[in-house]
């Protein structure tokens, strides 16, 4: 897939995707290599979330500044760009009869260039870059997105299901599925010049955890489907 975006230029996407049946069709084997692209949403581009401290006659200013604003640029953080990725999967189905089914797959994602939301910068010490930048912007602490940063996931996605098990007069279904999944940084964090020259952290502990840690890294799903002629009723148990 080709195509031309007004903002960001040309992108082309592709997909590899591949089924082999063996014994009688119970046994399928799967697998599948794709790339794609996520362009920054708008809010990552333009959000500004700015509070403005007047004290003894100093104006100061703190918060999130958008990727476009001059005293970003003055700390040579690059326009945002779109995130892109590589994406492997495989795994294996198989159904011995009718009613019963099972599948699991393996999967890894990784993501170049990812968008993340920066941990807090201040720096009084104007013989440093960023001491100098943001006193001659007054502005006290500063937050922004950028692309700083590639991650690695993976997971492994399991499904049992059991139809038409005979309960009264009736009949029940069973889906049991499973999610493991983990995610981590992959290599260093991209830290702008000037910002790496003043010794500043863009991406702290706390930040790390909004990627690594703040999503569950497992998920169980029970449903159970009972058909009573024309009257059916289901129930979803889900815990992550």
């Amino acid at each position: 897939r080709f195509e031309n975006y007004s903002d960001f230029g040309n992108n082309f996407t592709w997909k590899f995707s591949t089924r082999y049946k063996l014994l009688d069709d119970k046994l399928y084997l799967r697998g599948s290599v794709s790339t794609g692209f996520r362009a920054p949403s708008l809010h990552q581009i333009y959000l500004s979330n700015i509070q403005t401290l007047i004290s003894g006659g100093t104006v100061s200013n703190q918060g999130t500044f958008n990727n476009r604003s001059t005293v970003i640029k003055a700390l040579e953080v690059p326009e945002l760009k779109e995130e892109e990725s590589l994406n492997i999967s495989a795994g294996f189905a198989i159904r011995p009869n009718e009613n019963m089914s099972f599948t699991a797959d393996y999967y890894r994602i990784n993501v170049d260039d990812r968008i993340l939301f920066t941990s807090s910068l201040a720096n009084t010490d104007t013989s440093t870059p960023v001491g100098q930048i943001l006193n001659d912007f007054n502005v006290t602490s500063i937050k922004f997105f950028i692309n700083a940063a590639n991650t690695v996931t993976n997971g492994i996605d399991l499904v049992a299901n059991y139809d038409n098990i005979l309960v009264g007069n009736g009949e029940l279904g069973v889906t049991l599925s499973a999610n493991f999944n983990k995610t981590e940084l992959d290599g260093k964090v991209k830290t702008p010049q000037p910002i790496a020259a003043s010794g500043n952290d863009i991406f702290d502990r706390k930040e790390q955890s909004r990627i690594e840690t703040a999503r569950p890294n497992n998920k169980f799903i029970l449903s159970l489907n009972y058909q009573l002629g024309k009257f059916g009723v289901t129930l979803n148990n889900t815990r992550f």
